[in-house]
């Protein structure tokens, strides 16, 4: 038919998560104080964690460590904020105290408080861009941590 146009179907940018769990907890090398970052790519079932001077790839499903690259540097930060695609979800650190804590907002009601590992540092935080998986390196420990939404 001359003239018409299918209606595209609503993309779904962020899920309906509450609580997230403990899906995968890895072990790497050297995650430093310094800036770290964790990108989550869903559709690609990898994590890339940058900590110092180091880049790990590991499996979103399980957490394998799949490769281990050296880079440059990075600055100095403790903090740490980062939200989904649309701001839906957002996750910090708790404070400048409770570095070993994370807390997980929802539509800016705090849904969960989450500590990985008691007395150890939190060094990297990341979100899938749907808020389902969060990301979190923790210092002394040298491993990185993969929480599920639910």
């Amino acid at each position: 038919m001359p003239g018409y146009i299918v209606p595209l179907r609503p993309t779904v940018l962020e899920g309906d998560y509450s609580t997230w769990t403990e899906k995968w907890n890895t072990s790497v090398t050297a995650i430093d104080i310094n800036r770290n970052h964790a990108i989550i790519d869903v559709d690609g079932n990898r994590v890339f964690f940058v900590s110092y001077n180091r880049m790990y790839f590991l499996k979103l499903s399980n957490g394998e460590l799949l490769e281990t690259r050296s880079i440059g540097t990075y600055g100095y930060a403790n903090d740490y904020v980062v939200e989904s695609i649309k701001g839906k979800y957002l996750v910090s650190t708790e404070d400048a105290v409770n570095i070993d804590t994370l807390k997980i907002f929802k539509d800016g009601v705090l849904k969960q408080t989450i500590t990985p590992l008691a007395g150890d540092v939190i060094c990297g935080v990341g979100i899938s861009s749907d808020g389902k998986y969060i990301v979190v390196g923790m210092r002394d420990a040298d491993k990185v941590y993969c929480y599920e939404g639910s």
